[in-house]
């Protein structure tokens, strides 16, 4: 309950009282939804409340982590990580042969159907998991290497939260569940911008 004398400031009720709320338990709708403070109040406290404006604007629980805006959000931010890696490796003057060699794909293999053509195997044509492997054997940098998991549950719209018992019309979620998705969020977040520092040293600013 909001207080009348205070806009920011709430209440919750416990056995006919009224008892502060934590004001850890209150989230500005202005805080990126992975940032690591706010996905540590979701570990603790499962539910926040949603202040905009000195104003109680909403709640949200930890598996609304399940929201298709959710998704929406990471597929943009795994499409962007997959190009990030291809244009690094092509930064780094790393060829579509050496690849082959380096991933020992068979001849056979390196022909693939896009678009009803088949093309030969190369930067732009090989999926997430190849880029991954060949920049941790060559780049010269380590990412994580199974970013393909989050990508796939992402692309296929799985639950990235999940119920502790699926057969359940229950609709309980595990924090361990909540926990490992974040993490894998994190890293993702990070080899994202590790790799595009790396080509940004490729393209120095100019200055005046």
């Amino acid at each position: 309950l909001p207080s009348l004398d205070d806009p920011r400031k709430y209440f919750k009720a416990s056995e006919k009282t009224l008892k502060d709320l934590p004001l850890e338990q209150i989230a500005d709708s202005r805080t990126p939804i992975f940032d690591p403070i706010l996905i540590k109040r979701f570990i603790t406290y499962k539910l926040l409340f949603v202040n905009t404006n000195n104003q109680l604007s909403g709640v949200v629980h930890f598996s609304d982590f399940n929201k298709p805006v959710v998704h929406s959000y990471l597929y943009n931010v795994i499409s962007a990580y997959e190009r990030s890696l291809r244009s690094f490796l092509r930064k780094k003057g790393l060829t579509d042969q050496q690849m082959l060699q380096v991933l020992n794909i068979k001849e056979k293999e390196t022909r693939i159907k896009t678009f009803g053509k088949a093309k030969p195997l190369s930067f732009q044509w090989c999926g997430l998991n190849d880029l991954i492997q060949f920049t941790n054997k060559e780049g010269g940098i380590k990412v994580r290497d199974d970013m393909n998991r989050l990508r796939n549950a992402v692309m296929h719209s799985h639950e990235l939260v999940y119920k502790d018992d699926p057969d359940s019309d229950l609709y309980i979620y595990t924090v361990e569940s909540f926990i490992e998705f974040t993490e894998f969020v994190q890293d993702l977040l990070r080899d994202f911008k590790r790799v595009s520092n790396r080509i940004a040293l490729y393209h120095p600013q100019e200055t005046e």
